[in-house]
């Protein structure tokens, strides 16, 4: 292969400075020091700059400090509570942050708290840590549903795994996406039995055996139509559990209903029931709420143990 223009720059470096191995691309990453202070310049794509900090960044920065600090962090996930809202009930505790340092970051339908902490020992970190999650857990503790680094996508396939179930999928407007979050986890093979994108309302009756008195009767964006679909994917698929989504994903209403309408239904060993939503964004948006709510509903210690009903 013949080298390239773009190819030159993506391996020029700053004079006098470290250079960081891309371990997933070309382009090369930089770490200096002026003036007392570490420099690092990264590549953009996410899974080159992540691998690269990890495997380079982070042991150039350790071997590189002047204090002989331990940092220690800990991960909180908190769902079914805005960004804003919940930094309002932490705000004195972020205005007056110094050790630890409290971080709140935003991500895909969910929120999380980094508390991060230096100190002379592993624990006495832990110990300052410790402090801060009691009071964050005082004033914010019922909508945290995991303390660690692992997402609700991991943390539900291990609780399936450990109670021995799998699942099954039958999705509208979701296309896929909840059996692709799935497949995306390593081990998935364990607890996902398989899936059905059935987006149509003759594909709902064809593939998924949805009654067409219940479309007539119900219409798609229906409980009734959801813990259909939830029962047959199961059954057909032979799994323990069946999660179903139809809904509207917009821009336009459906059946009268108007986007962000949804229902997720639920199917239990011989047990059904489905959820409302009524969601807000863009179509996207809607979707991919649509997927993480379905997975907050089974992480619920109630639904893998059969209690939800």
């Amino acid at each position: 292969m013949a080298l390239t223009e773009a190819n030159k720059r993506q391996a020029l470096y700053l004079e006098d400075s470290c250079v960081l191995e891309n371990h997933n691309g070309l382009a090369c990453g930089v770490a200096f020091e002026q003036n007392d202070t570490h420099y690092m310049l990264l590549p953009g794509p996410p899974h080159e700059m992540k691998m690269m900090f990890e495997k380079e960044g982070k042991p150039y920065l350790l071997k590189n400090r002047k204090e002989n600090k331990v940092i220690e962090s800990k991960i909180f996930r908190f769902t079914e509570i805005g960004e804003s809202t919940l930094e309002a009930k932490l705000k004195d505790i972020i205005g007056f942050q110094s050790n630890p340092t409290i971080a709140p970051l935003a991500s895909e339908g969910e929120v999380i708290i980094r508390v991060t902490a230096a100190a002379s020992t592993a624990e006495e970190a832990d110990t300052l840590i410790a402090a801060t999650e009691q009071q964050i857990l005082e004033r914010a503790g019922e909508y945290c549903y995991a303390v660690g680094e692992k997402p609700l996508i991991e943390l539900t396939l291990d609780r399936l795994r450990e109670s021995g179930k799998t699942i099954a999928a039958a999705e509208s407007l979701t296309g896929g996406w909840f059996a692709k979050k799935a497949i995306d986890i390593e081990g998935a093979s364990a607890v996902f039995a398989g899936g059905a994108v059935a987006y149509s309302a003759s594909a709902k009756e064809k593939l998924l055996g949805v009654k067409a008195e219940t479309i007539a009767s119900y219409g798609t964006v229906s409980r009734e139509c959801a813990e259909e679909m939830a029962v047959n994917v199961k059954d057909y698929m032979q799994a323990d559990v069946g999660i179903s989504f139809t809904g509207v994903a917009g821009p336009d209403p459906l059946e009268g209903h108007p986007p962000g309408t949804v229902w997720i239904g639920l199917a239990v060993d011989n047990e059904v029931k489905a959820f409302p939503l009524e969601l807000r964004g863009s179509r996207k948006l809607i979707r991919h709420s649509a997927v993480f709510h379905g997975y907050r509903l089974l992480w619920k210690e109630k639904v893998i143990n059969n209690d939800v009903f």
